[in-house]
């Protein structure tokens, strides 16, 4: 009786274990229907999504161009760097010469009253040889300065080219004139008109013509 007893016991315990087994392995044994390549393709889906276009600003050419000339127009600095457009050779000669005459404009112009004209003087080998007889012919009239010492300062504002040929050119130079003194300093400005002309080679400034001292 007691061996029939553990026979089904034994057997009790056999089938009880079986179930369980078969419950383990259920739960831990992979879904038939769940695709591990249709999930990678998911995931890599995900990840290579396009950004968003606005996230990204570029300039095309065209609106490049357009911002520098609204720099060039005056307006507000729109771009930091890039290529200064090429001059021509009418224009690198107009621009060459209008700085010729500012320079000679304030060489000539910027004196004091114990210089002996050196100004003048240093500035012949810019002269045409009409132009330094003649101021050769000034200096040489010319009385010694008397009374308090002084010195005049030119400065150049803008050169603009008034008329020209091939071998002449006139450029009317805005200039700011301060006067130093014992009693301060005034500040005017006055115009003047510069005639060079072309030498060979070489461009030389032939006659100036001072205008009137004002406010601008």
């Amino acid at each position: 009786m007691q061996n029939k007893t553990w026979i089904w016991v034994s057997v009790g315990v056999l089938i009880v274990a079986v179930v369980i087994w078969r419950v383990v392995a259920i739960m831990i044994s992979p879904d038939p229907n769940y695709d591990i390549d249709a999930t990678k393709d998911d995931q890599s889906a995900e990840v290579t999504q396009p950004i968003d276009a606005t996230t990204t600003v570029e300039s095309t050419p065209e609106e490049l161009r357009d911002q520098v000339a609204h720099v060039n127009d005056g307006g507000a600095d729109l771009v930091t760097g890039g290529a200064t457009p090429e001059r021509t050779p009418e224009e690198e000669l107009e621009a060459s010469l209008g700085a010729f005459a500012s320079s000679f404009i304030e060489r000539i112009g910027t004196y004091s009253s114990s210089s002996n004209f050196s100004n003048l003087r240093q500035a012949m080998p810019l002269m045409t040889a009409r132009m330094r007889a003649r101021t050769q012919s000034t200096i040489a009239g010319a009385a010694a300065p008397t009374g308090e010492a002084y010195s005049v300062t030119v400065r150049s504002l803008s050169a603009k080219r008034q008329s020209g040929t091939d071998a002449s050119a006139t450029y009317l130079i805005t200039l700011q004139k301060e006067i130093n003194n014992e009693s301060g300093m005034d500040r005017t400005y006055q115009q003047a008109e510069v005639d060079l002309v072309k030498d060979g080679q070489d461009w030389f400034a032939d006659e100036v013509r001072w205008g009137e001292e004002g406010e601008l």
